[in-house]
């Protein structure tokens, strides 16, 4: 997805603290190389500055945690399926800004995945347009493009409808509608679509 270089600093390479001193402390991509269980393996200098914040992801014991245990829940979803379908989409709320993530699996020894890619993106701006795009492109109604929003911030459907105020087979009907229209036929799918939009 990026085609620029960028730093990536190893946790367990052993620099000098001289060495990490020069490193940039912030910029550039925010991009995390962790396994399903969440132990951090390598993070680039944007990231570490953004873990070093706290207000949505953080590091703790070298593995990556959240803020709140709604974004905990989200990210174990999102690397379960990242693991499960070689990439996944999440989107954190947090004390602070919220970030949205793309996860791909990348396997180490050719056959099974053994690290997940997470790239980090501040999400606000972003999330609103990837929405925006899919509503005009597949010509969703309001109540869809809801459910679809609600889904594309990390909400399971039975969240979903509670969060928008309507019956839970409402929302289930609206996300058949959606899934119609988009021709998708998981969650998985759609939200990656949304993501791709």
């Amino acid at each position: 997805m990026y085609s620029q270089a960028f730093a990536i600093d190893p946790i367990a390479s052993g620099l000098s603290p001289l060495s990490r001193s020069l490193m940039p402390q912030d910029g550039g991509p925010k991009i995390i190389v962790l396994d399903a269980a969440r132990n951090l393996i390598q993070i680039t200098a944007g990231a570490r500055a953004m873990l070093a914040k706290g207000t949505v992801l953080r590091r703790c014991f070298d593995q990556l945690a959240t803020v709140t245990r709604g974004d905990a829940a989200r990210l174990d979803a999102a690397l379960k399926l990242a693991v499960a379908e070689g990439q996944a989409h999440a989107a954190f709320e947090g004390d602070g800004e919220p970030l949205d993530a793309d996860l791909a699996a990348v396997s180490t020894d050719g056959t099974c995945v053994g690290h997940v890619v997470m790239i980090l993106k501040p999400a606000l701006e972003e999330r609103r347009q990837r929405l925006c795009d899919a509503q005009a492109r597949f010509g969703l109604t309001r109540a869809e493009s809801r459910l679809l929003a609600a889904l594309f911030e990390g909400c399971s459907v039975p969240q979903a409808a509670d969060r928008l105020g309507v019956a839970r087979s409402t929302a289930r009907t609206h996300l058949q509608r959606v899934f119609d229209k988009t021709g998708a036929r998981r969650q998985g799918d759609l939200l990656r679509l949304v993501a791709c939009a």
